[in-house]
């Protein structure tokens, strides 16, 4: 038999048997990782989208600016209906507003400044934010979230009158 010091077709097979044996968990694990870094990805994309919001929501809000006369008591600062609200007094102008529009999945805030659009959102619901007094001072807007939790912002006026924002309840 004359043997030429190299390996037998059968050594080379258990030896990538053995290679691969060994590489099966090592990919599965790179899969996983690869899976939990985009879901990371995209949950910091939804983070940046809020944060963007809700930075936009407050600043708009705040330019909301009343008179002292009405102390935030009229419930007519607010036109609400399903998927719409306007908000008077931008800027102390009554017949100037806040308007926030949402349909099919596109939130629309728009004012006298200018327009925003926020996307993939599936609706929004808003309730006037008051103190215990019931003087207007904000609103709260509850957003829908697709596949996740409703996402609420409470957003203050620039001004409310006499009320005093210590009073806003929880």
């Amino acid at each position: 038999m004359n043997r030429n010091g190299g390996f037998t077709f059968i050594e080379i097979i258990i030896a990538m048997v053995i290679i691969t044996t060994a590489w099966v968990p090592v990919l599965s694990v790179f899969t996983r990782f690869l899976h939990f870094t985009e879901k990371i990805r995209a949950e910091n994309r939804f983070t940046e989208k809020l944060i963007s919001l809700d930075d936009y929501l407050r600043n708009s809000v705040s330019e909301i600016q009343l008179p002292y006369w009405i102390e935030g008591k009229q419930e007519s600062l607010f036109m609400n209906f399903r998927n719409h609200l306007t908000i008077f007094y931008w800027k102390g102008q009554r017949t100037a507003g806040l308007k926030i529009d949402w349909a099919e999945g596109i939130l629309h805030i728009s004012s006298p400044d200018g327009d925003r659009i926020f996307k993939d959102w599936n609706g929004f619901e808003s309730t006037p934010l008051k103190t215990r007094k019931e003087s207007i001072i904000g609103v709260v807007l509850i957003l829908k979230n697709p596949g996740k939790k409703d996402t609420r912002f409470i957003c203050t006026f620039g001004t409310a009158g006499h009320a005093v924002f210590e009073e806003a309840e929880k």
